[in-house]
């Protein structure tokens, strides 16, 4: 095994390869951030092993890097959101935060 790497330098460095490859800061920061969580609770199936994947699937156009998430269908208690083909991980962020203020308007969670 080799010496271990202190949280915040991983994180520079993997935020660094993501901004190298033309994925944005915000996308850069959401990607790291839900990567570096799954080792840190010992899976590292869904870690930073996977940052490679990212790129291999913006090469072949799976994830779309300037795509933003949309509403289909809306409701002051739901939402579906399309995800356009962007980065999983910033999806998700949209797609909880529109949640959690539907969740505080409505008081339905």
């Amino acid at each position: 095994m080799g010496k271990p790497v202190a949280y915040e330098n991983l994180r520079k460095l993997c935020e660094e390869i993501l901004l190298s490859e033309n994925f944005g800061i915000e996308a850069a920061h959401e990607i790291v951030d839900v990567l570096l969580e799954a080792d840190l609770r010992g899976i590292p199936s869904h870690g930073v092993a996977r940052l490679g994947r990212y790129i291999k699937e913006r090469d072949s156009g799976n994830i779309l890097l300037d795509s933003e998430p949309s509403i289909v269908h809306d409701t002051p208690v739901s939402a579906t959101v399309d995800g356009n083909g962007g980065p999983g991980q910033c999806v998700s962020n949209y797609a909880m935060d529109l949640a959690i203020r539907k969740a505080k308007e409505s008081m339905i969670g």
